[in-house]
């Protein structure tokens, strides 16, 4: 009985000494495979940061600059550390093309964030991560949206080889009548209050003068043709409007800081309190109007009496009801997509939109040499066509096109695209390795102050997208980039140009515009997702 006993004993430990080597073999073995994995993942380069904050410190207070001086070191691609996330930054119209165009499924999608979760209950298309193929069909339906009402799609030669879209005459027709009224309200404020002051109030919180009006009419354009509503000044709805995006500006620095720094959440009471409020107001304002768009519907078009499959949509979001009443059962096109849709167009769309007529007023006022060339074009058009200029008049008036363009490039008022995400595993862009999910930015400033493309980009200088013979150059202004590019390009590029070029030509022709004396130059610029004059002070008198 010992003798077993004993032999039992020594079984056990040989058995325990084996089960040890092996484990501790395994240990090992997995060991040498994670380090020899790490060893061939190759990353960019990228400056050294800080424990908790990463490079975020190092950034300052215009972060656009920093990363493209960081390109200038470390190359087109390189890696930071923002709080807790890795975020790599595309610079140069190369790399980004090579991102952009030639991998566009490697990078369309958007990162995973916290906040995201709240704008459009997490399923928009500017800002959700959503996945490829759902954004694929998110897309489609903005387009579709903007399609049956807004843009139409044009051959550009007799055998169908090429396209282009341009705005529907009753768009143009819309800025066309708002921007009237902008110069009609402009000069009665100069009769009635002498050489009233148009800018940024210094607490930067409102915005006075032309800047408010710019903001109005851009409001009440996208109104028109979203809704089909159109306001008195004054009116309720689009004090909103803007107010709210005013204050979404103000907010979002604690969007990122939760975002990128997911421990701030816990640790700052209320950190994002505003920010969700904020974004529940604007849902349950758009809300509102759905909801009196469907249950009007059926009266306005007759649908149910003359069981139509088709109408002319006399708005966008109409065009969206009636395409969801032809495709009922499809959950792409239920009332929450349609919510989501009309929110995306009109957040981004005005915000984009009235950021890009500042900075053409202001530049007109600062420039005065550039806005007597504008004002001979239109003099000249007007002399010879009998009437004002319209959108399609556009190539007779080169010299207007290379201003709104350098306009564009040298403000370079969005800096960054909203940020793409690494879509799938085993993803290389110019010999480094990128890991999925991780965020990319796209650094459009460093495209449109890339020496080697715009000589002294840091000029401003209308003429280098004139040729010659004084004739805009459309190749040259393909280099600015402001929109994005890809899958992800702003879907609403061809308004905002349509826009710029009428408010340009229209108020010009009526109004001069000029900087006050205490603000001669060009203001400085409000950091954020878009920039806008951070002060200035402007005048406006008959001309």
């Amino acid at each position: 009985m010992l003798l077993l006993r004993y032999l039992t004993s020594v079984f056990t430990l040989v058995d325990t000494f084996r089960f040890s080597c092996v484990f501790t073999a395994v240990l090992l073995l997995t060991r040498y495979v994670l380090r020899s994995k790490k060893q061939t993942i190759r990353l960019p380069p990228g400056p050294k940061g800080l424990p908790v904050v990463g490079n975020i410190l190092q950034l300052g207070p215009n972060p656009h600059l920093t990363m493209t001086n960081f390109a200038k070191k470390f190359g087109a691609v390189y890696r930071l550390k923002l709080g807790s996330r890795m975020v790599i930054v595309v610079n140069g119209m190369d790399a980004i093309k090579q991102a952009l165009l030639r991998q566009p499924m490697d990078f369309v999608s958007r990162p995973e964030m916290h906040t995201t979760q709240y704008v459009c209950r997490g399923h928009s298309i500017v800002f959700g991560a959503m996945p490829v193929d759902e954004h694929r069909r998110y897309r489609k339906l903005i387009v579709d949206a903007l399609g049956t009402y807004a843009l139409r799609k044009v051959n550009n030669d007799q055998n169908n080889n090429s396209q282009s879209v341009k705005a529907s005459p009753v768009v143009e027709r819309i800025v066309t009548e708002e921007v009237s009224d902008l110069a009609q309200r402009l000069l009665k404020s100069e009769l009635d209050s002498g050489h009233e002051v148009h800018g940024v109030t210094e607490d930067r919180k409102n915005m006075t003068g032309i800047f408010n009006e710019i903001a109005w009419t851009t409001s009440n354009i996208m109104s028109a043709f979203l809704f089909g509503e159109r306001y008195q000044p004054g009116d309720s709805h689009i004090k909103f409007i803007i107010d709210n995006n005013n204050d979404f500006s103000r907010i979002q620095a604690n969007s990122s800081a939760a975002d990128m720094m997911p421990w701030t959440r816990y640790v700052i009471p209320g950190l994002l309190t505003k920010f969700k409020a904020v974004i529940k107001k604007f849902d349950d304002f758009m809300q509102e109007h759905i909801k009196k768009h469907v249950e009007n519907f059926d009266n306005i078009y007759d649908w149910n009496k003359n069981n139509k499959t088709h109408v002319e949509p006399k708005n966008v979001l109409d065009g969206l009801i009636a395409t969801a009443r032809l495709n009922r059962g499809n959950p792409l096109y239920d009332e929450k997509h349609t919510l989501n849709t009309i929110v995306d167009l009109m957040g981004a769309g005005f915000d984009t939109i009235s950021k890009s007529l500042m900075w053409i007023f202001v530049y007109s006022a600062v420039f005065k040499d550039a806005q007597e060339i504008i004002r001979r074009e239109i003099d000249t058009f007007i002399h010879k066509e009998d009437r004002p200029p319209k959108y399609a008049d556009r190539n007779h008036f080169p010299y207007t096109n290379a201003f709104i363009h350098e306009v564009l490039r040298h403000s370079s008022f969005v800096p960054f695209t909203i940020p793409h995400a690494v879509t799938r595993d085993n993803v290389r862009l110019l010999g480094y390795d990128m890991p999925k999910g991780t965020i990319v930015f796209i650094n459009q400033w460093s495209v449109n102050y890339d020496v080697s493309v715009w000589k002294s980009p840091e000029h401003f200088r209308p003429e280098r997208f004139l040729d010659a013979d004084g004739m805009f150059q459309p190749e040259v202004g393909d280099r600015v980039l402001l929109f994005g590019m890809g899958r992800r390009a702003c879907p609403g590029k061809v308004l905002a140009k349509l826009e710029m070029f009428l408010y340009i030509t229209q108020i010009l022709r009526v109004c001069n515009l000029s900087m006050h004396p205490d603000h001669p130059g060009l203001p400085k610029t409000e950091y954020g997702l878009t920039m806008r004059p951070e002060t200035g002070k402007m005048m406006v008198e008959p001309r």
